[in-house]
Parts: C-alpha cells; sequence; structure tokens
C-alpha cells in the first residue's frame, strides 16, 4: 500500500492532465481517492488535499515489463502535477515503485541478454527507510524546500534494489530520494550471492 497526497486540491477534475494520468494508473494500481484537511500549522500546504492509496495489482508483479511500466506512470504522475505547480508528497512505498523502474531500465542498459531473462523472483529491496541524519553534502541537496518538518517526517528514503545475476552475484543498485522525486543520489555494488543475508538471496 503506498500514498501520494497532492495538496491545495479539492478535485483532480482541477488538474486534467493528472486525472488522465490517474485512470491510466489503474491499469497498475488499485486506486482509492480520500480527501483530508490539512491544519492551518502546516503554512502554505493547509486547506484541502486529495490522497491517492494504492495497492500493486496483482498480475503487475507478475512480469518484469508490468513493474516496469508501473514504475513509469509513477513518474508521468509526478512530472503532471508538478506542470500543473501543485504540492505533493508520497511515502516510501511510493519511492519504491520509482526507484525499481529506475534500477530496471539501468540493468536493461547493462545487462540487456540477463534482462530479457529476469523474473521478479530474482529482485528483492532493502528499505525502504526514512533518513533523519545525512551528511552535509546531501543535506543542501535532498532537503532543499523541505525545511517545514510538519510535512512529512523527513522525506528522504533510502532504498536497496538487488538483483541476482544469473553468475551467482547479485547487483544492487542503492538510491537516495526526495518526497518530490528528486534522487539526491545513486550509485550500485557487486557481490558473491552466497555472502547476502538469506533473506536477500
Amino acid at each position: 500500500m503506498s500514498r501520494l497526497t497532492i495538496f491545495q486540491t479539492q478535485s483532480l477534475k482541477e488538474i486534467p492532465k493528472v486525472k488522465k494520468t490517474v485512470k491510466k494508473m489503474k491499469k497498475y494500481y488499485n486506486i482509492k481517492k480520500n480527501k483530508e484537511e490539512i491544519p492551518a500549522v502546516v503554512g502554505e500546504f493547509a486547506g484541502e488535499a486529495i490522497n491517492l492509496i494504492m495497492s500493486e495489482n496483482f498480475q503487475t508483479a507478475l512480469t518484469i515489463l508490468g513493474l516496469v511500466e508501473l514504475g513509469n506512470k509513477s513518474w508521468e504522475l509526478i512530472k503532471n502535477i508538478k506542470i500543473s505547480k501543485k504540492h505533493f508528497d508520497f511515502d516510501k512505498n511510493f519511492a519504491y515503485a520509482l526507484v525499481l523502474s529506475k534500477a530496471l531500465k539501468i540493468y536493461k542498459k547493462v545487462y540487456r541478454e540477463e534482462y530479457n531473462t529476469l523474473e521478479p523472483s530474482k529482485i528483492k529491496y532493502i528499505g525502504p527507510m526514512e533518513i533523519y541524519t545525512i551528511s552535509k553534502k546531501l543535506t543542501k541537496s535532498c532537503y532543499k524546500n523541505f525545511e517545514d518538518e510538519g510535512l512529512a517526517d523527513s522525506g528522504v528514503y533510502f532504498i536497496g534494489i538487488v538483483i541476482k545475476r544469473p553468475n551467482k552475484r547479485s547487483i544492487t543498485y542503492w538510491f537516495i530520494i526526495r518526497n518530490d522525486g528528486k534522487i539526491c543520489s545513486s550509485w550500485s555494488s557487486q557481490t558473491l550471492t552466497k555472502t547476502l543475508p538469506k533473506h536477500l538471496q
């Protein structure tokens, strides 16, 4: 279950492109909408907001293409919310869908033959975890314009996507992503699969 909140919005009719994208996302997500009143203490984000509560369709998780498309539509949603100049944030589970599609695209580019035979069961994840302490170098990038602690606990998530390769090695794609969709940092690492914790093997 994941959540994305669009602030100062009474109806998706106000933002047609977003409404259209949400409709397309229903192929990959079960989506429920509910309204929330954001208290004045939050400041500029106060007022009515729409929460999109999403759970992944069972069929989506059965194919790599489904997982990639789920991520693509999630990125499209964020893009169209930004175009509409609405403020928003999302939880760590929505962040996972975003970075999973990024990781799979990188994997496909580097290991195309392996990607063609990849199955969802070969993908594990670490996190998502919310970050509360971060290096000074990343603080400026990750927390820019997110100084209001009333909006979210921190709004910066750390996620690792682990993919088991056929050569008995596993590659992990690491991401630090902010709750406006900005990827603050990313990198990859490889190790022997047998050296990973059992729940990741």
